[in-house]
């Protein structure tokens, strides 16, 4: 078959070469949404990314019977059809959160790299936890052991909140939030880099007193620093999010600096992590906040430049937004947002195009008619989008795509 070659990791040549899972092809915001995940199973927790060819890659979590699983699934058309799922048998007993979702990259040598949690309570840390990871080689035929992502194996420890990135120098980059040294009502960031075939090594903290229930991100910028934000916990009360930077490929990172002063007082945690992406005038953070307003809010950074320009709201409803960058500089951000419906509350994915001529008005990809929520997006080769989420159906809850077309009624 002629996508053999071109399957982004030995598995997936020798089990889904010759069957299209799905092949509705999705055009625009107004059309059918299209089902990945299996219509009897409960999933959740989609992840988009790409191979190391560039090819789509879609993966979420399905629960047989009492276990947990991560699925994969490629495709060959840039985002309007997915090969026949795989199941990563590995990770079996994964735990699943939205916020912390199992997450694959890949090496430039086409080494794929999966990172997972799973859940360990003990009666003192009901949320005690590990980071796993495991590799398969462009050339092998089965995935590795799993392995600790942490240097530290302590039990009784809450680990999770992680992200991963390819690097400059083509290898694999994590950050995680980790509980080990006992931050009062809160975490410490961590980061780790790959190390050829020997897996994550170079552990460093970098972060102290995170907010310990947010994702985190990390992103890799077109001057090769590594950015990473989180939600922070400042003067002990305050989750404002920060930014820090490294510009030798992890060996250090800078101090964090405060994105923006919302002052957003809260002993809790929002479970709303912030997200980055760039233009060519600089990198562009998008996060959630209650502090002097409540909403998703949008900042930016000039390149070179170390202040943050005054947030402006992109949604005062919206949650848990993830953004990426288009062609001309354009941003695509989809975020999910509560309203009413007759009887109960739902929720749905919105989505806007930001430009440097300003911002269309948002339109929702999903109708009202259905629960959806945390959406996860990619940006395609040909300047449009896949957009991923969790719908909930009758008790169940199911993983669908869409492939938009950026056309002139999205288009800014």
């Amino acid at each position: 078959m002629k996508h053999q070659f071109y399957l982004f990791i030995t598995a997936l040549i020798l089990m889904a070469c010759n069957e299209d899972y799905s092949n509705e092809i999705v055009e625009n915001s107004e059309s059918k949404s299209t089902l990945i995940s299996n219509g009897s199973n409960y999933s959740d927790a989609s992840f988009l990314t790409k191979d190391y060819n560039g090819y789509p890659v879609l993966t979420w979590v399905e629960k047989e019977g009492k276990d947990n699983y991560l699925y994969c699934s490629a495709s060959f058309d840039n985002g309007l059809t997915f090969g026949k799922p795989i199941k990563i048998s590995v990770t079996k007993g994964l735990s699943s959160h939205h916020e912390s979702m199992p997450k694959i990259a890949f090496k430039s040598n086409g080494t794929a790299v999966v990172v997972f949690q799973k859940r360990i309570p003990t009666p003192e840390n009901q949320y005690a936890g590990v980071l796993l990871y495991s590799q398969l080689l462009k050339d092998g035929n089965k995935w590795s052991v799993p392995a600790y992502l942490h240097a530290d194996t302590s039990r009784g420890i809450g680990r999770s909140f992680f992200d991963i990135v390819q690097l400059p120098n083509g290898e694999v980059g994590a950050i995680w939030l980790d509980g080990r040294n006992k931050y009062k009502n809160g975490s410490s960031l961590y980061f780790a880099k790959t190390n050829d075939e020997n897996g994550f090594d170079s552990e460093i903290q970098i972060g102290e007193k995170t907010c310990q229930c947010c994702r985190t991100d990390i992103y890799v910028d077109q001057e090769k620093n590594i950015n990473v934000a989180y939600r922070d916990i400042i003067n002990d009360s305050i989750r404002d999010v920060v930014h820090l930077v490294s510009p030798d490929l992890g060996n250090s990172f800078s101090s964090p600096s405060v994105i923006s002063e919302d002052n957003w007082v809260i002993n809790g945690c929002p479970h709303s992590g912030p997200v980055i992406t760039e233009t060519s005038k600089g990198l562009d953070f998008f996060w959630f906040t209650r502090g002097q307003g409540e909403g998703v809010f949008h900042t930016s950074k000039a390149h070179k430049v170390e202040s943050y320009k005054n947030r402006d709201l992109i949604n005062p409803h919206a949650r848990h937004p993830q953004a990426v960058s288009l062609p001309d500089d354009k941003i695509a951000i989809v975020w999910d947002e509560s309203f009413k419906t007759n009887s109960s509350y739902c929720n749905r994915i919105g989505l806007l195009i930001k430009s440097k001529n300003g911002e269309q008005n948002p339109v929702y990809i999903t109708p009202d008619s259905v629960d959806a929520s945390y959406p996860v997006i990619l940006e395609l080769s040909d300047g449009n989008i896949l957009v991923s989420w969790t719908q909930k159906e009758a008790g169940n809850s199911h993983v669908y795509f869409k492939y938009i077309f950026i056309n002139n009624d999205l288009k800014s």
